[in-house]
């Protein structure tokens, strides 16, 4: 691949929600914060981090901390109950955990998420993903189908890009021939994220040996193919080949060996 320089990112605003030393904590206190914040963010600090140094124990080290001290606390989970999104926090813990290849961290926010249960009310697009993710985590393939069986009447919504319900089936039945294809349908929406007219592509030089991105104009809710990626890595850890490889979905950071 390419060799890449980002540009336009506001990642002070990231290094900032990161930033929690003790003499910081009671500013935050003072600005409103969902719950899943410090994890919503750290999906993205890994993509950055890769980008600059490709360094997989940093990431690591960036993602345990991020998870264990600042996202999966008793008193996040409780808020997050309490506001309604336990779901993006359990599906954002995830993401940074299943990036970090760290065994252990993927199995403690395994275990910290919660199932999506069967209602009148559809349980929420990003609870039933979390709960595939979950089960898979922890070899639980009776769960794992049955999360499975609530995605038909599920959708991510518009503020946050969720995986393909394609690549999600994909995934739950094993049909590892396919999940390339799936994966690189999913990563193609990145190529073209945002729509709006008025914005650019993010992608603003482009050679052989060199990639300018102006990753400022895709913005943080779709940064990067990290729905995809997590999906990918489970799915590489059985022996699915997969082959797609770019800016949005770096193969090396989805192929680190999980220790």
């Amino acid at each position: 691949m390419a060799t890449i320089t980002l540009t336009g990112f506001e990642t002070a605003e990231i290094m900032c929600k990161l930033d929690l030393r003790p003499d910081r904590r009671r500013i935050w206190r003072q600005i409103r914060e969902p719950p899943f914040y410090a994890v919503s963010a750290g999906r993205n600090w890994a993509w950055l981090l890769w980008q600059h140094s490709r360094d997989i124990g940093r990431i690591r080290k960036e993602m345990k901390k991020i998870v264990r001290r600042w996202a999966l606390t008793s008193e996040r989970m409780a808020e997050a109950d309490a506001e309604g999104c336990r779901d993006r926090l359990d599906w954002f813990s995830l993401v940074c955990a299943i990036v970090s290849a760290d065994q252990s961290l993927m199995r403690f926010a395994a275990e910290s998420a919660a199932y999506a249960r069967k209602s009148r009310k559809p349980a929420p697009f990003f609870q039933v993903v979390s709960g595939i993710m979950r089960a898979r985590i922890l070899d639980d393939r009776r769960e794992e189908l049955r999360q499975c069986a609530l995605l038909d009447r599920q959708r991510p919504g518009e503020q946050y890009i969720g995986p393909p319900i394609a690549l999600v089936k994909t995934f739950v039945e094993r049909r590892y021939d396919r999940i390339d294809t799936e994966v690189r349908r999913g990563v193609k929406r990145h190529d073209q994220f945002p729509k709006a007219k008025r914005r650019q592509r993010a992608i603003v030089e482009e050679g052989e040996r060199h990639m300018t991105v102006d990753v400022g104009r895709k913005g943080q809710r779709a940064l990067w193919a990290h729905s995809e990626a997590v999906f990918a890595k489970l799915a590489m850890c059985e022996g699915a080949p997969i082959k797609t490889d770019n800016v949005w979905f770096p193969l090396d950071l989805i192929a680190a060996p999980i220790v």
